[in-house]
């Protein structure tokens, strides 16, 4: 039956009440559904070796001998590159500057590298920054690499980590071993057009 009894104002007051109610939860509802949720991440273990390019760190790009006769250091910049297999495939630029001490042998250096390639397990592509200490002696070849990831591109993007590269004997210079722990986003996106630019 229909009821075509005048609405108090009580009733009405009640019944805008309820809508506006209905419609606040509506909105919450909308908004809780466009926001995304944050990307979790994934911590994996990453080891594999590293072959110089070609383009090795032994020839400076600029240098200056320090005081003394003779000179007892020797500062440097170089840019070099590495080819790199095992769980990340591909290449990486750096671009070093340090000092060698020439009574020891002994030489440390600060570097920025730039990885670009895969992750072998699952075919993800993408870039990885680094920033790196080195240290080692140019008589024995031995050295050791200290690197943080800042920063990731692609598929790595959001990445964190230390990894630690390593040679022995003379041939460390162009060749040696890595290992390390590596963060980013547990679900990436797989796009082989992005690219890491090139320091």
């Amino acid at each position: 039956m229909l009821d075509i009894r005048k609405k108090t104002p009580r009733a009405r007051r009640h019944r805008t009440k309820t809508l506006v109610t209905v419609l606040l939860m509506l909105t919450s509802i909308a908004i809780m559904a466009s926001t995304p949720a944050p990307l979790a991440s994934t911590r994996t273990i990453v080891r594999g070796h590293w072959y110089d390019d070609g383009s090795p760190c032994l020839v400076p790009t600029a240098g200056s001998l320090g005081p003394g006769v003779p000179p007892q250091t020797f500062s440097f910049s170089c840019i070099g590159g590495t080819i790199d297999d095992g769980d990340w495939f591909g290449h990486t630029i750096y671009n070093a500057s340090g000092t060698v001490d020439f009574s020891t042998g002994d030489f440390y250096a600060t570097a920025e590298q730039w990885f670009t390639g895969i992750y072998s397990k699952d075919g993800s592509f993408g870039g990885l920054h680094f920033t790196s200490v080195v240290t080692g002696n140019i008589s024995t070849g031995e050295f050791h690499d200290s690197s943080r990831i800042i920063d990731g591109t692609c598929a790595f993007s959001g990445s964190r980590g230390r990894i630690e590269f390593d040679g022995e004997g003379p041939a460390s210079l162009i060749s040696g071993s890595y290992v390390g722990s590596w963060s980013r986003n547990a679900n990436p996106h797989h796009d082989r057009a992005c690219l890491v630019p090139a320091p």
